[in-house]
């Protein structure tokens, strides 16, 4: 849970708050005294509240140091997520009819980094005349070689189009074909490697069709 003194502002607040006290406990044995030295008070009150921003300021490099030593944790999205993150997924309703080839450029984005082994996948390989894709899985899930991508289909448009698509006899998501009747299923991307090639939400995303979010 967090606590007052684990804020910079409770930090500052508590410090404010003890020399208040400690004024008033000085004021009532000498009033006189206080009324004589007004501005020292201040004085050392604003040296407090100084002392207190640099402290805060020297816990938040130290904090940030001891964070950039540990090693990032590995995260992993699924592929449709991907493609929406780089949409800025929930597209307005005629973005798709006036520009058609816009999930084009996303699924060919997605693939130029796959392809060039800037960005791993993951995926589970499965054949249309071999099993198909079955719950539980038939295949533990594997790394993609980069070559795979050559021929692979990201189907972008079904995915911003809110489509689940017919493969295998069923309906599935965060499927990627590399024939015609093969695959691989339960398809994540790195979303570290994601996130440092794009770092903003809808990279991909004409400014014109881009929604006024904060």
């Amino acid at each position: 849970m967090l606590r007052i003194k684990d804020t910079p502002a409770g930090r500052t607040g508590l410090v404010l708050f003890a020399e208040v006290l400690g004024a008033g406990a000085w004021a009532l044995v000498d009033q006189d005294f206080l009324q004589r030295n007004a501005i020292w008070f201040v004085a050392v009150a604003l040296v407090g509240l100084g002392a207190a921003w640099f402290w805060d300021e020297i816990a938040d490099y130290r904090e940030w140091r001891r964070q950039r030593g540990k090693p990032r944790v590995e995260q992993w999205m699924f592929i449709d997520d991907a493609v929406r993150y780089l949409a800025d997924f929930p597209l307005p309703p005629t973005m798709l009819l006036l520009d058609p080839s816009f999930s084009i450029r996303v699924s060919n984005a997605l693939k130029d980094r796959l392809v060039c082994g800037d960005l791993r996948a993951r995926g589970r390989p499965f054949n249309v005349l071999r099993g198909g894709i079955q719950e539980p899985a038939l295949h533990p899930l594997k790394p993609i070689d980069a070559e795979v991508w050559q021929t692979a289909q990201i189907e972008a448009y079904f995915v911003l189009s809110g489509i689940v698509r017919q493969v295998a006899a069923g309906n599935h998501m965060n499927v990627v074909m590399t024939g015609d009747n093969e695959g691989f299923h339960d398809v994540v991307v790195s979303r570290n490697e994601l996130e440092d090639l794009w770092p903003t939400r809808g990279a991909l995303r004409p400014a014109k069709g881009r929604d006024k979010r904060k």
